[in-house]
């Protein structure tokens, strides 16, 4: 039997209760401790998002240690946006601390886009992608909207301004969806608003030195399997480019 496993992206609540339920295991308990001192020695992280990602990530990192130890092997990996620091980790291709570190530097962009205006994110279910492409029309009137996740082909996010994702949320529901509803994200991520400052994650980054995945990795922007020469390009690239999970 082949194993697969998949790490989530951007969440809008703290996984807290699920780090405490992990510390608990002797497995997780060291990963989950390092992390949180980790966050607990940067009085800079201010905002709720960057505390929520840093610890869906931690969270991801140590239950794939659980599944490595007691269950059986892992025959792929793969990831849903934010999600690819974890995996990255689980692969062996990011040291734990590292990834910390990236984790941290991702929302620091996001944190100075978010100051910029008032953005959020929608998932739409129930329609399909030419019905979705014209709530987008029509939503742009309010301000920049874009298509972040084609999770299936009946789920979507909707990613940009708030009002224009608002606007969408009500065109959507009038068009049939069986659901539209604001995520609480906050920033637009996987939307070109982010592309210039996905840059300084390059700069900050570029000398690293990343190693080729240990089990077999799928990325969510081209559903390509992972080299080392690729990882620090879709690392800056995930911010920005859509989901298309889909595909």
């Amino acid at each position: 039997m082949n194993i697969a496993v998949c790490f989530p992206g951007a969440v809008s609540t703290a996984p807290s209760n699920t780090l405490d339920q992990l510390a608990l295991n002797p497995i997780a308990r060291p990963i989950v401790l390092e992390g949180l001192r980790y966050i607990e020695s940067h009085d800079e992280l201010a905002s709720g998002r960057s505390i929520h990602w840093l610890q869906t990530y931690i969270s991801g990192v140590a239950c794939y240690e659980i599944i490595r130890e007691t269950g059986p092997a892992i025959s792929a990996i793969t990831e849903h946006g934010t999600g690819f620091f974890a995996a990255l980790v689980a692969a062996e291709s990011v040291s734990f601390t590292n990834g910390l570190k990236m984790v941290r530097a991702a929302c620091s962009i996001l944190d100075s886009i978010a100051a910029q205006g008032e953005f959020d994110m929608a998932s739409i279910i129930g329609l399909n992608r030419d019905e979705i492409n014209g709530i987008c029309s029509i939503a742009a009137e309010s301000g920049e909207i874009y298509l972040a996740n084609v999770n299936s082909p009946t789920q979507f996010v909707l990613s940009g301004h708030k009002k224009a994702v608002v606007a969408a949320c009500d065109c959507a529901f009038n068009r049939g969806a069986i659901e539209a509803k604001l995520l609480n994200i906050g920033v637009p991520v996987h939307t070109n608003l982010l592309e210039w400052s996905s840059r300084h994650f390059l700069n900050q980054f570029g000398t690293h030195t990343f190693s080729n995945p240990e089990v077999m990795t799928i990325e969510h922007i081209y559903g390509q399997r992972v080299i080392a020469g690729s990882i620090l390009d879709l690392l800056s690239q995930q911010l920005f480019m859509p989901v298309k999970w889909a595909r």
